[in-house]
């Protein structure tokens, strides 16, 4: 939508795309460049002598002055992350004289993570001194809307609430401008842009796993780890059993090779993959994947403490 907004409005100007992560940036960059916009353009990011943005032309640099010196003036895209929005900032204040010429357009993609706070670094891409542009477009797929709540008691030991005047909310229109156009998630459904989807909403009871243990002084350890692990495998494999689904995009079919689940970090809950315990369908069975789930959590959960057990023996 915005590549298309930009070669109808700006064919040939100066344009600013700016986007959250590199790997959107990427992302826009070769669909952009598909779309048709083969003119001269510029990274300003941290991916320098990628290969990517080489083979589509475009170079790269996190330098003020040389973004100055290579496109201070002429048609190009911009295309940025918000962690280099200080680049663009000194750039258009005009470093050491290489001073970067306002811009026809800016896009602001994912745009609600610009509101909040106006003292943020992020909130620079609303000030038209700091990014000087002729017309923005704000895009996103969950608007933000900052309101106070009258006579509301802020408890000891938190922050204040914020003041009105100093949030950016996606409601205020002299920041972010009238809504152009609105796609809702039902037409979005409708049309086949969106999957239909249904939350489900898994509930787990287990005698052997008490609140207590969940978070009390035990819960770091290797047993309520390991019985907290196995309830969720369980409770997750049930649901994804009545459900008739094993992934985000296909049902569930029998699978031959193991499925491995990693154990979770101690300090952080993340990921780890310091054991790999195989599941397949025959472990499975041996759980007892009919009986209740206090059962399969318990045949789980032996299978679990005897993959950690032969972990540490090797």
């Amino acid at each position: 939508m915005a590549a298309a907004a930009a070669r109808r409005i700006v064919p040939k100007g100066r344009v600013v795309v700016l986007v959250p992560t590199l790997d959107l940036l990427t992302q826009t960059i070769r669909e952009w460049v598909a779309l048709g916009h083969s003119g001269p353009a510029v990274a300003v990011c941290s991916l320098e002598d990628d290969p990517e943005l080489f083979q589509q032309g475009v170079r790269s640099t996190t330098n003020p002055i040389q973004l100055g010196l290579w496109h201070g003036r002429g048609p190009v895209t911009i295309y940025a992350t918000y962690a280099s929005l200080p680049v663009l900032v000194e750039a258009f204040a005009g470093s050491y004289g290489q001073r970067l010429a306002p811009v026809d357009l800016l896009v602001v993609d994912e745009a609600h993570r610009t509101s909040g706070s106006m003292g943020k670094a992020w909130a620079d891409v609303h000030g038209q001194s700091l990014i000087p542009a002729a017309r923005r477009l704000y895009m996103t797929a969950t608007p933000r809307i900052w309101a106070e709540r009258p006579n509301r008691e802020v408890a000891e030991g938190w922050r204040d609430p914020l003041p009105e005047e100093q949030a950016a909310s996606m409601s205020d229109t002299a920041i972010f401008g009238k809504v152009l156009w609105k796609l809702t998630l039902a037409s979005a459904i409708t049309r086949g842009l969106l999957a239909r989807y249904r939350i489900i909403v898994m509930e787990i009871t287990d005698p052997t796993l008490t609140r207590t243990k969940l978070y009390g002084e035990d819960r770091l350890t290797e047993e309520v780890r390991g019985q907290r692990m196995a309830a969720l495998q369980a409770g997750l494999i049930r649901t994804m059993t009545e459900h008739g689904c094993a992934s985000l995009d296909r049902p569930l079919r029998p699978c031959p090779r193991p499925r491995f689940v990693w154990p979770r970090s101690r300090k952080t809950g993340c990921l780890t993959s310091e054991v790999l315990i195989p599941i397949t369908s025959r472990s499975l069975a041996a759980s007892n994947l009919q009986t209740p789930l206090q059962g399969r959590a318990r045949g789980i959960k032996a299978n679990l403490e005897k993959n950690l057990q032969g972990a540490r023996t090797r």
